[in-house]
């Protein structure tokens, strides 16, 4: 006999694990938890031999999960919104730097993630699966397709989505960091990872 969390898991991002609801169900809403959820990017530094990588991490403002339960790997989407200011690395100067000459946070407030569609599923357990969210993410102003990489784990009505993805941020239009005069340059790539707490929400609510 499946229990609820096994039905809730197998017709939620990105558990569509060999399990399928009514069609005419209701949809499904997952509110992020900003204060439990974190996003982190981390990138080669100009002078990494030595110091490593800079890694700082980002606040979300706002985030949800919507699943059609009748069809939940082609009518889910998903919504992360992450302050592009509230970049934090442990050093103001890097801070500073990053959210002002790189992100431009002023000109370019937030970042988007938007998901769709759903693949690669695999079911690892009752109230477990990873699976790739085909998305779109919007930086510094440019919007590009990424695919993410997600392991989901849900517990009652807590949903957690862990994963990690590289990107290559100058195709975003985000320049280089560079130390004397262009000699030393930082990586071209983000190594972004995000560990994402969503409760779900009360059945009607818009």
């Amino acid at each position: 006999m499946k229990t609820a969390g096994t039905k809730i898991i197998a017709a939620v991002l990105p558990a569509m694990l060999a399990h399928s609801m009514p069609a005419g169900a209701e949809l499904m809403r997952f509110g992020v938890d900003a204060g439990e959820s974190e996003v982190s990017a981390a990138v080669k530094e100009p002078i990494g031999a030595i110091r490593g990588n800079a890694v700082g991490t980002f606040k979300i403002t706002s985030g949800q999960v919507v699943v059609d339960s009748a069809n939940p790997s082609r009518s889910t989407e998903v919504r992360l919104v992450i302050d592009a200011a509230s970049y934090s690395s442990g050093s103001a100067m890097r801070d500073r730097s990053v959210t002002g000459s790189i992100l431009e946070a002023s000109a370019y407030p937030t970042i988007e993630f938007k998901g769709a569609d759903v693949d690669n599923i695999v079911r690892t357990g009752e109230s477990s699966g990873t699976a790739t969210i085909n998305g779109s993410l919007t930086l510094h102003g440019v919007t590009r397709q990424i695919f993410a990489p997600v392991s989901v784990q849900l517990a009652d009505d807590r949903l957690l989505t862990e994963g990690e993805v590289t990107i290559d941020y100058p195709k975003w239009g985000i320049a280089v960091p560079t130390l004397m005069f262009g000699a030393m340059r930082a990586g071209e790539q983000a190594t972004i990872h995000y560990r994402i707490v969503a409760r779900r929400e009360p059945p009607g609510r818009p």
